[in-house]
């Protein structure tokens, strides 16, 4: 725990001096539903391969200071900075994407009230689909907390999918709990909040061949919602799983390296650490790892992974 409350101290250090670029991407194809979701970030966050087993106990805080639940479902996934669920899947094929997102309002959690660090693994754990972690989400106690002496919160937006090729973009803002289905939740950036994410498109008179998004010029959140939204529309019928992943792979934008990033007149940078993109409906994950020295591919199969119950954690990032 000593180490998760250094390295979470860290993650909020860095969200209040820069800002990230992470994007999700989901496709229902003839072979599956396709998901390929980017971690860009300015450092080592330690992404690990793990398996939660079913009947664990976890706190509802992701701290010491929530009360604590047991798991219904088997997890398999990456656990960042030694706890943190940070993108996973369950065994009846619900998956979770956990991306930043600035403007999460939330009230501070009490001990009962699943907290924004806990909530992805807690839908994880508890529901079997997107239809009924929607319904429950709806009543569920959700508040904020920081970790034992970080300066401020992780703020956070899901992206939750299942196998039937249901998806649901999860918002907590000012005015309350949003939630996209279906088309208008396939893909994911930062902030601004999905809504406008989603009158922007609109406002593109021609979406085809040639438009011109009224870019930035940059890889701002705003930007990357055009993008991926108009490559994802001009994705054709797949000729395999794999030709399926590498479709949806190809359209989920990435940061270069040493990409200049200006925040409050300051420039920093920062690029994507990872990549992974997985077919729910066959298990196939496909993982790339890159920053600094190591540049690491790696295949596996999540149901695969599920059923092993003498899976050891496999660190990502060596």
């Amino acid at each position: 725990m000593n180490k998760l409350i250094k390295t979470t101290m860290c993650i909020a250090a860095l969200f209040s001096s820069i800002s990230f670029a992470c994007t999700t991407v989901g496709w229902l194809s003839d072979y599956g539903m396709i998901i390929s979701r980017t971690q860009d970030w300015s450092e080592n966050s330690f992404p690990t391969l793990t398996r939660i087993e079913a009947g664990t106990v976890r706190n509802l805080h992701g701290t010491p200071t929530g009360d604590t639940y047991k798991t219904k479902y088997t997890i398999a996934g990456i656990l960042a900075y030694s706890g943190l669920i940070h993108d996973a899947v369950n065994e009846k094929g619900l998956q979770m994407n956990g991306l930043y997102y600035k403007p999460m309002t939330l009230p501070k959690a009490e001990k009962d009230s699943v907290s924004q660090l806990e909530l992805g693994g807690y839908i994880l754990a508890m529901y079997s689909s997107v239809e009924e972690a929607v319904t429950h989400l709806k009543t569920l106690k959700v508040g904020s907390v920081s970790m034992p002496g970080a300066p401020a919160p992780i703020l956070l937006h899901w992206a939750i999918t299942d196998k039937t090729g249901d998806r649901a973009v999860i918002e907590y803002d000012a005015d309350g709990l949003k939630i996209y289905r279906g088309e208008d939740a396939m893909v994911m950036t930062n902030q601004p909040s999905q809504q406008i994410h989603l009158d922007n498109v609109k406002t593109i008179k021609k979406f085809g061949p040639g438009v011109n998004f009224g870019s930035k010029g940059n890889t701002n959140p705003e930007d990357r919602f055009k993008e991926a939204t108009y490559f994802r529309s001009q994705l054709k019928g797949a000729t395999s799983s794999r030709n399926a992943m590498l479709k949806v792979f190809s359209v989920t934008p990435t940061i270069p390296q040493d990409a200049a990033n200006i925040l409050n007149g300051k420039e920093s940078t920062y690029a994507t650490e990872w990549q992974m993109t997985t077919n729910l409906t066959t298990g196939e994950t496909i993982f790339s790892y890159h920053f600094n020295d190591t540049w690491n591919n790696l295949e596996w199969n999540y149901k695969s992974i599920i059923e092993n119950t003498d899976f050891k954690p496999l660190p990502l990032y060596k």
